[in-house]
């Protein structure tokens, strides 16, 4: 794939996210609230099938073109998805959960994490 398309699919990812954002903060800080993480991952992808995380939104359920699975750095670290050499930079580089979710960007030919703010008007 391109740059291009892999920006054109980011874009549309994030415009999706403006109106699914609120259920991946409230997917979030359950996860912490239990004590299962303090690194919460979320796992999108488009028009393959993902079998890792606990699936929250299912893209044909709401029309969308995005599915959002939910998983943990340990989960990451377990399928060695992460190096154990890379789990302290990746701690480190890791963003407030409180502000953020941890996107991992998952395509037929990509595997990128991405940040995305949540708007200060979310639960």
């Amino acid at each position: 794939m391109t740059i291009e398309g892999s920006q054109k699919k980011l874009e549309k990812l994030q415009k999706e996210l403006l109106s699914t954002a609120s259920v991946l903060k409230v997917a979030s800080q359950r996860l912490i609230g239990a004590n299962a993480t303090k690194y919460p991952i979320f796992i999108a992808f488009s028009k393959i099938k993902i079998g890792y995380g606990i699936s929250i939104i299912e893209a044909e359920e709401y029309n969308l073109d995005w599915s959002i699975n939910l998983a943990t750095l340990e989960d990451f670290i377990d399928w060695q998805f992460i190096p154990s050499d890379r789990v302290n930079f990746f701690k480190e580089t890791f963003k407030n959960p409180a502000d953020f979710a941890c996107i991992f960007l998952a395509t037929e030919d990509l595997g990128k994490f991405i940040f995305y703010p949540y708007s200060k008007d979310e639960a």
